[in-house]
């Protein structure tokens, strides 16, 4: 429909706008998670984890002048941005293995296929879905003393806030497989556009996880 490709391209907007920002940032509006600076002069990629997933790479000068042969003019920079929250979701060990398994079975309907995504995992929704399949693990059984999150809240602000008061409780659980998958495709991301420069982490769910 008009509104859902108008509704896309908004988003595409957003994340080249993210990925354009990247250079004006100061060291104090950053957390690093590796390494100590970013380099605009090589490939810097976005990773933008909210509502939904997504990603933009800003071309780095050495990336431009290898490509073009020629130097481009100062003030102009060129962003290629996408929807990789759409990619197929890849497990890297049994748990995603087991985790990839319990989408299919919870979202495949009369054995018709569905794609796992990795907007299904890695957004709000996913956190969601990431802790539906840790709490139906046998061996996870929420004790009496855990509390339960509050229905009147957000149920991934309350995710957050029982992962730090139950460090070995299911939330705690849901939010490392979470920031696994995120570090995965952080990786992947990077490969895929020679991100030399960094790889950054942005949207409202990033911004919540840093202090966990």
């Amino acid at each position: 429909s008009t509104q859902s490709r108008s509704s896309a391209a908004s988003d595409v907007y957003k994340r080249q706008a993210m990925a354009l920002s990247i250079p004006f940032l100061s060291i104090k509006d950053l957390e690093f998670l590796q390494g100590e600076h970013l380099n605009p002069q090589n490939n810097l990629s976005v990773l933008s984890v909210g509502t939904g997933l997504g990603q933009a790479t800003l071309l780095g000068e050495k990336t431009l002048l290898d490509q073009t042969r020629k130097v481009v003019e100062n003030g102009i920079s060129i962003v290629v941005a996408g929807e990789s929250g759409h990619c197929d979701f890849a497990p890297h060990n049994l748990v995603e293995v087991e985790l990839l398994k319990f989408m299919l079975k919870k979202n495949g309907v009369n054995n018709q296929e569905f794609q796992v995504s990795l907007e299904n995992l890695i957004s709000g929704q996913g956190l969601i879905n990431i802790l539906e399949y840790v709490k139906q693990i046998p061996s996870n059984k929420i004790t009496i003393e855990q509390e339960f999150p509050d229905p009147s809240l957000s149920i991934n602000s309350e995710i957050l806030r029982l992962a730090e008061v139950y460090p070995t409780s299911v939330y705690q659980q849901t939010i490392d497989i979470f920031c696994d998958l995120i570090a995965n495709e952080l990786g992947n991301q990077a490969l895929r556009t020679l991100s030399r420069g960094g790889v950054v982490v942005a949207g409202g769910m990033a911004l919540s996880l840093i202090h966990i």
